[in-house]
């Protein structure tokens, strides 16, 4: 899934919007804000109707000429639905971050609008 579109005001408090072409989306808050440094904010998902909030971090280094981005997902807890949001959460990662790079070192974007990660 490619995002179609993103919200969002670095203060803490504040609630966030990211939406996804085909209509997904989810609204969390800003839970800290370092500029430069970190970004930390809840990170709301619905399985069978039910919400389950996580917490995403982003903490940035510097290093040489470049940048050390670390994403710290937590929150999660122990049964079915849960274990099966840590799958699918762990995957989608690895996929946008792997894209990152990919854009950032190379400056090709490998999503499609036909992925579904």
């Amino acid at each position: 899934m490619v995002p179609s579109d993103a919200k969002i005001r670095a203060k803490e408090g504040n609630t966030y919007k990211f939406t996804w072409e085909g209509g997904f989306s989810h609204t969390g808050r800003v839970e800290k804000v370092e500029i430069g440094r970190e970004l930390v904010l809840t990170w709301p998902d619905k399985i069978k109707n039910k919400v389950y909030e996580t917490r995403v971090s982003f903490t940035m280094k510097e290093k040489g000429r470049g940048t050390i981005l670390k994403v710290k997902h937590t929150g999660f807890k122990d049964d079915e639905d849960w274990i099966r949001l840590f799958g699918g959460i762990q995957s989608g990662w690895a996929y946008y971050l792997t894209n990152l790079k990919s854009v950032l070192s190379q400056g090709v974007d490998l999503r499609s609008k036909f992925d579904n990660p």
